[in-house]
């Protein structure tokens, strides 16, 4: 029985690629679930009249466990043939992506375009004018080091000076507006609660 089960769910697993063939299965199962606990609860109430029903019930619970079982493994045999279906159909569509990017990059006229390096556009914000930026892994010649140095001692003076008129700038607001007033005295009462 465990072999023909096993063959017949093999041969499901091969043509569930339909989606008509998974809902039938689907619900194929779906109604042995329900007959399985039907069967069981006809069971059960057949058991309640017996003389000795705790052997009856245990009985009836065996059966039922069961064919839950044989549903739950096939099941769970279906839902692996649709994950991998569902994994095929994925890759399948990547490859079709893939195949589509390449093509189209290999029609695509190849168009080079020359960016300036991120050092030369730093250098050129930075406000170091006519300061040409070291290469990348070579070491500065002297010329670059000292008007790096003097294009960093600019940028330190400009600094100190902003953060001097920005403290000015707050004195003189502090000096327009009137201290605030302080808080009043808690009285008696409100110090007693």
């Amino acid at each position: 029985m465990a072999l023909a089960l096993a063959l017949a769910l093999a041969a499901f697993a091969a043509s569930a690629a339909t989606p008509g063939v998974e809902a039938r299965e689907r619900a194929r199962l779906q109604a042995e679930r329900r007959q399985a606990e039907a069967d069981y609860a006809a069971r059960n109430r057949e058991c309640q009249t017996q003389f000795v029903v705790t052997a009856c019930v245990e009985q009836a619970r065996q059966q039922r466990r069961e064919a839950l079982e044989r549903i739950n493994g096939e099941q769970a045999v279906l839902d692996d043939a649709m994950r991998k279906q569902r994994a095929a159909d994925r890759i399948e569509r990547l490859q079709e992506k893939a195949k589509a990017a390449a093509a189209a990059s290999a029609a695509a006229p190849r168009i080079v375009e020359r960016k300036p390096s991120a050092a030369a556009s730093a250098a050129s914000h930075a406000g170091g004018a006519g300061v040409t930026p070291p290469q990348l892994g070579k070491p500065p010649t002297p010329a670059e080091q000292a008007a790096n140095q003097a294009a960093y001692q600019h940028r330190q003076e400009e600094a100190a000076a902003h953060r001097a008129s920005v403290a000015e700038k707050n004195a003189e607001r502090a000096a327009k507006h009137k201290p605030a007033a302080p808080l009043p005295i808690p009285s008696a009462a409100s110090a007693a609660k």
